[in-house]
């Protein structure tokens, strides 16, 4: 005979095997998942950072070779248009501020940089 058919349904114990099983399955997966969302965290950060190290390049070497000096503007378009940036090196999504000659270029995480980049020049 079947097993179920005698008590009508699933027994108290089975039911408290089962939440024991999910629990054991929370208690191991969530660890891992907040570990893996910090990893992409550490991630992202590492890559701001080598992008903020390009753009402050591509300012200096534009700045050498333009004979600019410290507080001359700079855009986005400036350094890509002079072969010092690619196009798809610097997101220009306003989260990256170029800034002038001399300052660091900046991140805001939120998605509005302290200077946003400034339209090209006609």
């Amino acid at each position: 005979m079947n097993e179920h058919s005698e008590g009508g349904g699933i027994k108290i114990v089975e039911i408290a095997i089962i939440i024991v099983i999910v629990g054991l399955l929370l208690v191991i997966g969530l660890p891992l998942l907040s570990l893996q969302r910090k990893q992409s965290q550490v991630n992202r950060r590492g890559s701001v950072v080598a992008i903020l190290h390009r753009i402050d390049a591509a300012k200096d070497t534009y700045a050498l070779t333009n004979k600019k000096q410290v507080g001359d503007p700079v855009t986005l378009q400036d350094l890509v248009k002079g072969g010092y940036l690619t196009a798809q090196s610097v997101p220009d999504d306003g989260t990256f501020a170029i800034g002038p000659i001399g300052s660091p270029a900046e991140f805001d995480g939120d998605g509005r940089a302290t200077g946003k980049l400034a339209a090209p020049a006609h």
